[in-house]
């Protein structure tokens, strides 16, 4: 049997990298109350879990094939290890590290230039600042930005700015510089559309699995759209009808073969978005706002609407804890 491990709270665990950190109760909670979404990912047979009741996998005295969590961190690895999990199944501290150096955010500028080289009417790209002045400079000359840590969760690393800068979000880039030595600037732009390209890299194979429609809440997560591949691609298409999608995709599955870090069953989300140049009014695409070295909720919308083709047209929401309920919910609407 394969062991499914939903980890949802893998980015702030990447942030802190220290193995033995541990998670807003907030993280813990999401991760116990829906761990069942693991299944739409799994076969009959297949055991889905939180990461803090791995041991239940060990008890059933069934043979461990592989484990699949959300995404691979220090944390969970030390995790996994201290209930007992078997060493050849997990990735190496060797392996993880290359995890995080594949999720920091600093990658995407590479990428960025890599792409918008070969691709039309591509957004300016994010610029790493490793002191306060250069932010101050960025910010004087965008206007609007987006300051961006290097590593966060759930959104909180990100700050959209006005210049002049208050001293609170000086201050708050003084910590990110103290802690990770840079941080992203990027232009801001009015987001018209958020989507992205899902992949696989399996034994150094990179393979696309689809698309994913969705959309944030400012720089949250708020729903994902369950839509077929060719709607969503229909849908992005008379958004920007000059784009050649599979030539981007092409381009991106290249640009990933070199992001191996030779765990099997990897996921990878590349998230980009349509917005229009304030100026001109033209369409233009970043062609990847964030790079999610894991399982994504695209990757979840996309397993769904695979196994349920009736829930076409319908959204896929997380809703958090409220009046009405006290554990985390998803529904299909």
């Amino acid at each position: 049997m394969k062991v499914f491990v939903f980890n949802p709270e893998h980015d702030l665990c990447l942030a802190h990298k220290e193995a033995h950190y541990m998670p807003p109760q907030s993280a813990l909670q999401f991760a116990n109350d829906c761990c069942s979404l693991m299944r739409f990912f799994a076969e009959e047979g297949d055991v889905c879990i939180p990461a803090s009741r791995f041991g239940e996998a060990l008890s059933t005295k069934q043979t461990i094939e592989a484990i699949i969590p959300w995404g691979w961190n220090p944390t969970l690895r030390a995790s996994l290890l201290q209930q007992g999990a078997p060493m050849e199944l997990l990735p190496t501290a060797q392996q993880i590290d290359k995890v995080r150096c594949f999720s920091d955010r600093s990658l995407t500028t590479s990428i960025h230039n890599q792409i918008a080289s070969k691709i039309a009417h591509c957004t300016l790209p994010p610029s790493i600042c490793t002191s306060l002045e250069q932010v101050l400079h960025l910010c004087q000359t965008y206007r609007q930005a987006v300051l961006k840590s290097p590593l966060s969760g759930s959104g909180k690393g990100i700050r959209p700015v006005a210049f002049p800068l208050s001293m609170n979000e000086e201050g708050w880039v003084r910590n990110i510089l103290r802690q990770f030595g840079h941080i992203l600037v990027e232009k801001r732009y009015e987001v018209v559309q958020d989507f992205a390209m899902l992949f696989e890299i399996n034994q150094g194979k990179v393979t696309f699995i689809g698309y994913s429609l969705f959309a944030n809440r400012g720089f949250t997560y708020a729903h994902n759209h369950l839509l077929t591949d060719s709607q969503i691609q229909s849908q992005l298409q008379n958004l920007m009808p000059t784009l050649h999608l599979d030539e981007l995709q092409a381009r991106m599955m290249r640009v990933l073969e070199d992001c191996d870090a030779s765990i099997p069953y990897l996921r990878v989300g590349v998230d980009m978005f349509f917005c229009k140049a304030s100026d001109t009014d033209e369409m233009l695409i970043n062609p990847i706002c964030e790079l999610n070295y894991r399982h994504t909720m695209g990757h979840l919308s996309h397993e769904m609407l695979r196994r349920h083709p009736e829930w076409v047209g319908k959204q896929f929401t997380i809703e958090k804890p409220s009046a009405n309920h006290s554990n985390y919910t998803f529904s299909i609407q």
